[in-house]
């Protein structure tokens, strides 16, 4: 797995809970449903009018436009239902609502052989706020 520098990562105004918890859920994803000595990478960019966008990218097989179109649905685990893959396909949907919770948005590219890139936008918050969250004045994430 390859993240970004942590001293360079941009801020971002979160419940710091609710985005480790998407955060893990978008990992453990990306590294259940890869390929073998397949690759996960994570990174940070900045998004639309004061945004930042937290990026998961795997080297999976990829999902086609009808299983991006039922991601989000809760229990659908697009046939992976009898494989060994443990799941209950309610991941993704508690993902959304934590994102939704916290002011942002998800959202996933992908085709079918080239992997996903599973990303969630989040307000950007400057520096000072993420100090004022460690006092317990604000609510603000590295990412």
């Amino acid at each position: 797995m390859v993240f970004p520098d942590s001293g360079a990562a941009p801020v971002v105004q979160a419940n710091q809970t609710r985005l480790k918890q998407l955060q893990l859920n978008l990992l453990s994803n990306a590294v259940k449903y890869n390929r073998p000595q397949g690759s996960v990478t994570v990174d940070c960019l900045a998004g639309e009018a004061g945004r930042t966008r937290i990026r998961v990218i795997d080297s999976g097989t990829g999902l086609s436009a009808d299983a991006i179109a039922a991601l989000f649905t809760p229990f659908v685990r697009l046939g992976r239902e009898n494989s060994g893959e443990q799941g209950t396909g309610i991941g993704l949907v508690v993902s959304k609502g934590l994102a939704e919770l916290m002011g942002g948005q998800i959202g996933v590219e992908s085709k079918p052989g080239a992997g996903c890139v599973f990303w969630v936008e989040l307000n950007t918050a400057d520096r000072s706020v993420a100090e004022q969250s460690r006092q317990g004045q604000a609510l603000a994430a590295t990412c």
